[in-house]
């Protein structure tokens, strides 16, 4: 029996309401092991809290953690603090291994702070991130002085770079899944190994009967789903569907979940949605999610830096056409003219006219979106990825002794 410490962004399968598009997949890897592997490994987990708690429940312990708040002041001594109750967790579990989830929350310090084996099971990158977190042409002034949070936030992603830095050069093992993650960790952790591991998917996605087929709807119906940061591509959704409006002939809407204003992006783009005949829907859970994107007419993915966002591998899994931006790992998951279609970041035109492309030739759009399925179910495989994780584990125990 390996006992293995969950370091995770999300209570899991304790308080796995996360209503967000990409929200649950740790729940569903934690599920699958507890299912079928609890022979073989147990589980304890920690996560991000507004006060530091221990709770037990179905023969799991859960540990909150108090996530370091206002950033800008006392940053090291908070630090400091956050990194004694990673340890006090660590002592109350004694796991063999730890794994964390992403470097964006801090727990990966943990491989600073123990000689346990720890790795960090890659989600996004911060210090990639912040290079690319304004879009090229938009102004930083203008976000500035129309976002009241910005410059926390600007404050904040410096404190976190550095600690992510931290985590890269202490750090001995890594798990990704994409050819930019993994090219990004030889060069920030020269010394580290790294381990090839897809992610899980709500289990939802994986057990829906609605699959994409061709469509036929008289408005065309143009899908994103996306989050609130900047580098999410709203500005380009808005110049994309600009450009749409002004230069073809069939109707459409541009649907964009996720979100509940867009006036960030209208003022950095000049563009106000309800002008380009763009809808903002809000928060939608995985069965929504279903919903909306079986009866799309294309799926795009506008960011202008990830690594392997999930809603694009659900949408690959549910069959639709996908349209992603060329940005991080977003090329490992799409291949170009043979699973989706694939656009550099910032091109409104290129973009608009891969729209058009696909909404007027259904039989492309029917095959891409066919391919793509065929793909995400093999990458998504559930036993195949907890095999492979069970697999780093036994490494790292074997490795350790």
């Amino acid at each position: 029996m390996i006992k293995v410490l969950f370091l995770a962004g999300t209570p899991g399968l304790l308080k796995n309401t996360n209503k967000y598009n990409g929200g649950g997949w740790i729940a569903s890897l934690q599920k699958e092991i507890e299912r079928s592997y609890s022979d073989q490994i147990k589980i304890s987990l920690a996560f991000p809290n507004d006060h530091n708690s221990d709770e037990s429940y179905e023969g799991t312990e859960y540990y909150g953690i108090e996530t370091i708040k206002h950033t800008f002041w006392k940053y090291d001594q908070k630090e400091a603090k956050f990194c004694e109750r990673i340890k006090e967790v660590i002592n109350a579990v004694c796991p063999d291994v730890i794994l964390c989830f992403g470097t964006e929350n801090g727990f990966g310090l943990a491989s600073t702070l123990t000689d346990i084996p720890v790795v960090i099971h890659l989600q996004g990158i911060l210090n990639p991130c912040y290079e690319a977190w304004m879009p090229q042409g938009l102004s930083w002034r203008k976000w500035l002085l129309g976002n009241k949070n910005a410059i926390l936030t600007l404050l904040a992603l410096k404190e976190f770079k550095k600690r992510e830095m931290k985590m890269f050069r202490s750090c001995k093992y890594f798990i990704g899944r994409t050819d930019w993650d993994q090219k990004i960790t030889r060069l920030l952790a020269p010394q580290a190994e790294y381990f090839y591991c897809s992610e899980m998917l709500r289990p939802v996605i994986y057990n829906s009967d609605k699959i994409w087929t061709k469509t036929d709807n008289q408005k065309k119906h143009i899908v994103s789903i996306i989050s609130g940061s900047i580098y999410k591509g709203g500005d380009l959704i808005l110049r994309a569907s600009k450009v749409l409006k002004e230069n073809v002939s069939f109707d459409f809407v541009w649907e964009v979940y996720g979100i509940n204003d867009m006036s960030v992006w209208e003022k950095l783009a000049h563009v106000k949605h309800d002008d380009v005949n763009i809808s903002i829907k809000g928060v939608i859970n995985a069965a929504q999610l279903i919903d909306v994107v079986c009866s799309a007419d294309v799926y795009v993915h506008p960011s202008y830096i990830e690594n392997s966002p999930n809603t694009v591998c659900e949408a690959q899994l549910l069959g639709a056409p996908v349209i992603v931006t060329d940005v991080g790992g977003t090329s490992t998951l799409v291949k170009h003219e043979e699973t989706g279609i694939v656009v550099p970041a910032n091109d409104p035109y290129l973009m608009a006219a891969e729209v058009s492309n696909l909404i007027l030739d259904q039989k492309k759009a029917s095959l891409l979106g066919k391919n793509a399925r065929k793909v995400a179910l093999g990458r998504h495989q559930p036993s195949i990825i907890v095999e492979d994780l069970i697999g780093v584990f036994n490494k790292l125990v074997k490795d350790n002794k």
